[in-house]
């Protein structure tokens, strides 16, 4: 594939923590909830960078990125109500 047709795969199918929650119609901090819940059935990023900074020391919080099917998926079974 060219390098246009992969940039368009990744814009169209990758998603960043605001993108989520535009999506979902979730704040952010929400969506951090879910992460960090145990239990939780909410999708886990396809990646992830480092928590540090070169020099070793920790960030606020790293960049997340997740695919959309992932999280269109769980928003369907989210709204499916069991017969």
């Amino acid at each position: 594939r060219s390098r246009d047709e992969l940039a368009k795969i990744l814009k169209d199918e990758v998603l960043d923590i605001w993108q989520v929650a535009d999506l979902t119609g979730m704040k952010r901090s929400s969506i951090h909830t879910y992460l960090v819940r145990p239990k939780s059935d909410f999708p886990r990023p396809v990646w992830e960078s480092s928590p540090t900074d070169s020099s070793g020391s920790q960030k606020r919080h790293p960049t997340r990125l997740w695919s959309r099917t992932e999280v269109e998926a769980w928003m369907l079974r989210r709204t499916r109500r069991p017969e």
